[in-house]
């Protein structure tokens, strides 16, 4: 918590000069304001440290990972084509500050052996960084671990002994993407405002509540199957492989919620929608089939994904799903797709 105030005394021209308090230095001398008399006494030997949380971290050329032993929480996040252009020390250092704030209260208040194969993080969680993209990091993990009243002592291991994180941090999330801001505001509006978004990541959830596939900061629940679907208005975009259990879930819950599918009449999913061919099930209580436009999806952080890597050609449908008054024999519906109608729309 000194590193900005030595870069300071270090510009200087002499002892005698007139310096310039940047920000970061600011902070550093509001914490020592704050937390000098707290922290004045502590034991200059290092007292016996016995962990009762075990984390391991590591990064990969896609993604990062890290997990808590003995438990069942996972933390992953792919890394953008931004981050994948800064040094794997830096990717190394990031993956411990995301995967502390995702761990968040299961970490809090405990005493926290922090595992890594790169030795580099060990030594600058520790003092810290001359780098300035190294040290916020640095201070970030530090702020936060203090702010929750972790004590982190950050371990090197060999990359033999750390291989579970480093099978995790290869895993690749090709569902990581969304449809455009744009297209979501506009179903708000119509059939909003929706409360949670049942299939998403910190990066492209498009409600402060939402549900991940992995443990990330600020999501609600893993694993949205696990949820009960009953008392929201659900914003919901799947993995294509998912669509039958998502219906099946709604079903169960008696949930409400809009639906984004494509128009695949030939898919497993589509006799599900649309029992005779034809008319869409009662279930469905409006639906819009929206013009074709080429961002319809987002591109997330993965370099390797299902959409948003290019234009989406196919017709998609936003359904409008009600399991809660499923009585309704046809649904309410209009077309604005450029071909005039769409198969959906034949009486």
């Amino acid at each position: 918590m000194t590193r900005y105030l030595h870069f300071i005394v270090n510009s200087r021209d002499s002892w005698h000069s007139i310096v310039f308090i940047q920000d970061q230095a600011k902070r550093e001398l509001l914490f020592w304001r704050d937390n000098l008399r707290s922290l004045n006494g502590v034991s200059f030997w290092s007292s016996p440290f016995v962990p009762s949380k075990v984390v391991f971290s590591d990064a990969f050329s896609t993604g990062c990972a890290a997990y808590i032993q003995s438990s069942s929480l996972l933390f992953h996040r792919n890394l953008s084509a931004t981050e994948l252009l800064i040094s794997s020390t830096w990717r190394e250092l990031a993956t411990v500050k995301y995967s502390l704030e995702a761990f968040d209260s299961n970490l809090a208040g405990h005493r926290v052996r922090w595992n890594t194969d790169n030795q580099n993080v060990v030594r600058i969680v520790r003092v810290g960084s001359m780098l300035e993209e190294l040290q916020e990091l640095a201070l970030d993990i530090f702020l936060f671990a203090s702010g929750h009243n972790i004590r982190l002592d950050l371990t090197w291991i060999p990359r033999d002994q750390n291989s579970e994180a480093d099978r995790f941090s290869k895993v690749v999330n090709i569902d990581d993407y969304s449809v455009h801001d744009d297209v979501f505001i506009h179903f708000d509006r119509l059939w909003g405002p929706h409360s949670i978004d049942r299939f998403a990541s910190s990066s492209n959830a498009k409600l402060p509540r939402f549900n991940s596939r992995f443990l990330q900061s600020g999501t609600e629940a893993i694993d949205a199957f696990s949820q009960d679907w009953s008392c929201d208005n659900n914003w919901i975009v799947p993995p294509t492989t998912v669509f039958g259990k998502v219906l099946s879930h709604m079903r169960e819950c008696k949930a409400v919620g809009t639906l984004m599918v494509p128009m695949w009449k030939f898919s497993y999913f589509w006799s599900l929608l649309c029992n005779d061919g034809v008319h869409l099930n009662s279930f469905v209580k409006h639906w819009l089939c929206p013009p074709k436009r080429p961002d319809l999806f987002v591109a997330g952080r993965a370099k390797n994904k299902l959409f948003g890597t290019k234009a989406f050609k196919s017709p998609y449908l936003a359904l409008r799903i009600d399991f809660l008054q499923p009585e309704r024999l046809f649904p309410v519906g209009f077309c604005t797709s450029p071909l005039g109608y769409c198969s959906v729309c034949q009486p």
